[in-house]
C-alpha cells in the first residue's frame, strides 16, 4: 500500500513540474519523504528537481568572494539543468542586478517568482529589481507580498521604506524604517535610511542622531559617514564634515562620490574666522589637483554620476575673484561629461551656428526653478513672459518635477514644456533632439543636472545668467548675461564666458504683491521702541571679515537692534557665536542688540519690513530679491557696493530708482549712512517718500527684454 501511495505522489509531482509548479511538487515530495524517509524512489526524484548542495555552496562561495563572472556561470547552468527550481534564477537575478544589467535581472527574478511563489525573499528581490527600473507601483506590490509572507522581516520593511522615499512618500518611508528598526534594532542600514528621510523632512537633529547610531552599530559604514558629512556641512559645523568624508574614503577608497564631496566641500557654509576661509580656499585648490589626478580614464564613467552632486556654491559669498578656482573645477566637469557624452549620445553638437536655417530661433531654457523661487521671481519669469514668440520658439526644460501656479502659467504660454524625465540620458537626449539654437541656463550650481548638462555641448550657443551671480568656469558656456548696473568696466576678467551687459538693471520685474500677515514683534523678541535694523540674509552671506561693522554701529547709535534670521539647518549658530564673541568683547550686551527670528513667510517678511527702520544689505553678497521686497514695502536700504556682480544688486536697484544717496563705497561710509538715517528722523522720512515716488522705475523694464532678444538674434544664426 505504501509503495502505491508513493508512486501516485511521484506521478502527481511530475505533473506539477510539467505545469511549471515545481515548488508545489517539491512540497509534496518533501511531505512524502517525511513519512517514508528511506524511500529511494522519492529521494531520487527530489535530487532530480533540486541542485546539489555542493553546486549551491560553490555558487555562494564565488559570490561572496566577488567572483561574479564565475558565480554567473554556475547560476546559468543551474537554470538550464533545473529550470523549475527557484535558486538558480534567484541567484542569477541578484548577480545580473549587481553588474548593471537591470532588464536581464528583472527577467531572471520574474522566473524565480514563477518557480518559487511562496519564497518571500524572491518577491522582495523582484520588487527591488522593479524599483531599480522605476516601476514603482509593481515594486510596491511585490515587496508587500514579501511582507505578507514574512511580516516580521526587517529588511523587507527597510526596502519598502526605500521605495516610498524614492516616490516622495516620506511619512510612509519613515514609518517603515522605524518599523524595521523595531524588528531589528541592530540594523544599521535602516538607521542610515531613516536619516536620509529625516533630512528631507527637515528634522535635522534626529537625522544626525540616526546617522550617528548607524555608525555606532557598524563602525565601518562608509555611506553613513558620507551622509553625516553632508548633513554637518549643511549645518555649518566648521570642518567636522571633512572628518566624516575622510572616514568614508578610508572604509571605501574606490568610491568616487566620497572623494568628490571631500574635495568640493572643503568650502564651508559658514566660517568662524576669515583665516578659516582663506585656508579653505588653498585646501580646495590643492584637493582639486588631487581629484584631477585621481580621475583616470578607467574612472571617468563612474565620476559622471557624481558631477554636480556637490558644487563650490559657497565660493561666491566672499569678495574674491574666483575665476581661477571655478575654471579648475570646470575643467574636471567638462572632461568627465565630454567622455559621458561621447559614450551615451548618438551624435555630438556642432558649436558653429548654421546661418542658413530659417524660421524662429529656438531658445531652450534649462532650469530647476520654473516655479515660485527667487531665481524665478527676480528675472526668469520676466524673460519667459515677455520674449517675442513671433521671433522665438521657447522650449522649457523643467528639471525639477515641481509645479505650482507659476508653472501652470508657463505651460499655457509655451508650446514646448518638458518635465518629469528621470535620468541624465533622458534629459540630454531630449535637449539634443529638440535641436535648439540656444541653451539658456538661468543659473548653474543649484541643481545637479544643471552642472552635468551645462558641462556638455548640447546646443550651438550656450548661455548662463545671474541666477547664481558668479562665472560657471565651464568652457562649454559661451556667454554670461548680466547688466550694465551690475558690472564695472573691468568685470570681463571675472568671467570665463564672454560677458554681455544688458541695459540698466537687466531684468523685467512686475510690481510685487506684498500682502502682509499679522506680526507681534514682542513675541519674536523685538522691541518696537528701539530702532529695528534688518539683516535678512542667510548666515552664509555674513562674512566674518565684516563682523566689526556691527560693533561700530552699536557704538555710534547705542540703542538699536539687529534682526537676523535663524537657519533651518542650524548654521546660524556659528554666526550667532561669532557676533556674540565680537560684541561682548567690545563691552556691549549681545542679547540687547541682536535678535535671531524664526523663518517667516513672504507675507511675514513684508510685515516685518513695514515695521522696521532700515534694511542693511549684506556686505560682500548683496540681496536682490530682499532689496526688491524692501523697496516695495517702502523700507530704506543701505548697501556697500563692491566690484563684483554679487556685491551690486541692491546698489543697481537704488540707482534705478534714483536713490543713490543710500549707496556706500566703503564700510566706513556704510556705517555713517546707517547712523545718519537711524538718528535723523526727517532724513529717513524724506527717503521713504522718495522711494515710494520712484519705485515705479523698477518695474516693467522692456528695454532689457528687447536687448536680450537682440542678443539672441545676433548669436542665434537668423
Amino acid at each position: 500500500m505504501s509503495n502505491l501511495l508513493v508512486e501516485q505522489n511521484i506521478n502527481k509531482a511530475r505533473s506539477l513540474v510539467r505545469k511549471g509548479k515545481a515548488s508545489e511538487a517539491l512540497d509534496l515530495l518533501n511531505s512524502i519523504i517525511k513519512k517514508f524517509p528511506n524511500n529511494k524512489r522519492v529521494q531520487f526524484v527530489i535530487q532530480k528537481l533540486n541542485p546539489s548542495q555542493q553546486r549551491i555552496d560553490t555558487l555562494l562561495k564565488y559570490y561572496q568572494n566577488r567572483q561574479l563572472g564565475s558565480a554567473e556561470q554556475v547560476a546559468l547552468s543551474l537554470t538550464q539543468e533545473f529550470p523549475s527550481h527557484p535558486f538558480g534564477w534567484k541567484a542569477l537575478g541578484v548577480i545580473l542586478g549587481e553588474t548593471g544589467r537591470k532588464v536581464e535581472a528583472l527577467s531572471a527574478h520574474q522566473k524565480a517568482v514563477e518557480a518559487g511563489p511562496k519564497d518571500a525573499e524572491i518577491h522582495n528581490n523582484f520588487g527591488n529589481a522593479l524599483r531599480d527600473l522605476g516601476r514603482f507601483d509593481k515594486a510596491e506590490v511585490s515587496i508587500m507580498e514579501a511582507i505578507k509572507i514574512k511580516p516580521d522581516n526587517a529588511e523587507f520593511h527597510n526596502n519598502l521604506g526605500a521605495l516610498y522615499k524614492d516616490i516622495g512618500k516620506l511619512e510612509e518611508a519613515e514609518t517603515n524604517f522605524r518599523h524595521a528598526i523595531r524588528l531589528r534594532p541592530e540594523l544599521a542600514e535602516s538607521f542610515n535610511n531613516l536619516g536620509l528621510v529625516l533630512v528631507e523632512l527637515r528634522n535635522y537633529e534626529q537625522a544626525q542622531a540616526s546617522y550617528t547610531r548607524a555608525i555606532e552599530l557598524q563602525p565601518r559604514f562608509a555611506e553613513a559617514y558620507n551622509n553625516l558629512g553632508l548633513l554637518l556641512q549643511s549645518r555649518g559645523t566648521a570642518t567636522k564634515h571633512l572628518d566624516c568624508f575622510m572616514n568614508a574614503i578610508s572604509f571605501n577608497p574606490n568610491n568616487i562620490a566620497y572623494r568628490w564631496n571631500y574635495t568640493i566641500l572643503q568650502l564651508s557654509k559658514v566660517y568662524l574666522t576669515h583665516k578659516d576661509y582663506k585656508e579653505s580656499l588653498q585646501k580646495f585648490d590643492d584637493e582639486l589637483t588631487k581629484l584631477k589626478s585621481y580621475i583616470t580614464t578607467e574612472r571617468l564613467n563612474e565620476t559622471s554620476k557624481v558631477v554636480g552632486t556637490s558644487y563650490p556654491y559657497y565660493l561666491a559669498y566672499f569678495e574674491n575673484d574666483n575665476r581661477y578656482l571655478l575654471e579648475k573645477h570646470g575643467k574636471i566637469c567638462c572632461h568627465v561629461m565630454k567622455n559621458w557624452q561621447e559614450k551615451n549620445l548618438t551624435s555630438l553638437i556642432d558649436s558653429r551656428v548654421n546661418s542658413e536655417k530659417k524660421g524662429k530661433i529656438k531658445v531652450g531654457i534649462i532650469s530647476s526653478h520654473i516655479h515660485y523661487h527667487s531665481v524665478w521671481n527676480m528675472f526668469l519669469k520676466g524673460v519667459i513672459e515677455n520674449l517675442d514668440t513671433e521671433k522665438f520658439d521657447l522650449h522649457i526644460f523643467s528639471l525639477k518635477n515641481k509645479s505650482d501656479d507659476e508653472t501652470e502659467l508657463v505651460k499655457k504660454r509655451v508650446k514646448y514644456f518638458h518635465t518629469g524625465l528621470e535620468s541624465l540620458t533622458e534629459w540630454a537626449n531630449k535637449i539634443k533632439n529638440s535641436e535648439i539654437d540656444i541653451a539658456f541656463y538661468p543659473e548653474i550650481g543649484m541643481h545637479k543636472l544643471t552642472i552635468q548638462l551645462a558641462s556638455m555641448r548640447l546646443a550651438p550657443i550656450q548661455v548662463s545668467s545671474f541666477g547664481h551671480p558668479e562665472t560657471s568656469g565651464l568652457s562649454t558656456l559661451d556667454y554670461y548675461i548680466s547688466s550694465e548696473l551690475l558690472e564695472t568696466s573691468n568685470s570681463n576678467r571675472f568671467y570665463s564666458e564672454k560677458l554681455i551687459k544688458l541695459p540698466g538693471l537687466g531684468y523685467y520685474f512686475e510690481p510685487p504683491t506684498l500682502e502682509t500677515s499679522e506680526i507681534d514683534l514682542s513675541e519674536i523678541g523685538i522691541n518696537s521702541n528701539s530702532p529695528i535694523l534688518l539683516c535678512l540674509g542667510a548666515p552664509n552671506k555674513f562674512a566674518p571679515f565684516y563682523d566689526w561693522v556691527f560693533v561700530e554701529i552699536i557704538r555710534r547709535i547705542g540703542d538699536c537692534q539687529f534682526i537676523f534670521m535663524n537657519d533651518n539647518h542650524g548654521a546660524s549658530e556659528i554666526l550667532k557665536k561669532r557676533l556674540k564673541d565680537k560684541i561682548e568683547h567690545s563691552g556691549f550686551v549681545f542679547e540687547k542688540h541682536v535678535i535671531f527670528v524664526p523663518g517667516l513667510t513672504r507675507q511675514g517678511y513684508s510685515a516685518l519690513m513695514k515695521n522696521a527702520d532700515l534694511l542693511l544689505d549684506t556686505i560682500g553678497f548683496s540681496g536682490a530679491n530682499t532689496a526688491l521686497q524692501a523697496i516695495g514695502c517702502g523700507l530704506p536700504i543701505i548697501t556697500r557696493e563692491g566690484i563684483f556682480q554679487r556685491t551690486r544688486h541692491a546698489s543697481a536697484i537704488l540707482r534705478t530708482i534714483e536713490v543713490e544717496e543710500l549707496i556706500a563705497s566703503t564700510e566706513e561710509e556704510y556705517i555713517d549712512l546707517i547712523e545718519k538715517i537711524t538718528l535723523d528722523e526727517e532724513f529717513r522720512k524724506n527717503i521713504r517718500l522718495k522711494i515710494k515716488d520712484k519705485e515705479k522705475l523698477l518695474y516693467k523694464n522692456e528695454n532689457s527684454i528687447r536687448a536680450l532678444e537682440d542678443f539672441f538674434e545676433s548669436v542665434g544664426g537668423r
